[in-house]
């Protein structure tokens, strides 16, 4: 009798251990889209080339690579980047309505 007693007691302390670790406030139906460059910034002098790199490389994402100042900085559609002119601007890179910026400095040679 003791036995069932305290059988009956665990397994009503483990129902209640196993529901509060299962309670939360998280919403499960949304997930955050996101994505990533490898770089975040990059500096250099006039004729410096440098490739990005946006990730996931698979999948369904489709990037778009655009200087926002053409007199400082070129970039391809593949991210590969040229520095042609001192100053400072970004590329903007995006996939549908995600976006992510990398800073451009250009300096003259030290």
């Amino acid at each position: 009798m003791k036995n069932k007693y305290l059988l009956g007691v665990f397994f009503t302390l483990l129902y209640i251990v196993i529901n509060m670790g299962c309670s939360d406030s998280f919403d499960r139906r949304s997930v955050e889209e996101s994505f990533y460059v490898n770089k975040k910034k990059i500096e250099g002098e006039i004729g410096h080339s440098d490739q990005l790199i946006a990730s996931p490389t698979s999948g369904s994402n489709v990037y778009t690579w655009a200087s926002e100042d053409l007199n400082i900085v070129e970039v391809d559609g593949e991210g590969k980047v040229k520095l042609v002119g001192l100053g400072q601007t970004v590329i903007v890179v995006t996939s549908g309505e995600m976006k992510v910026t990398v800073d451009v400095v250009v300096k003259l040679k030290d």
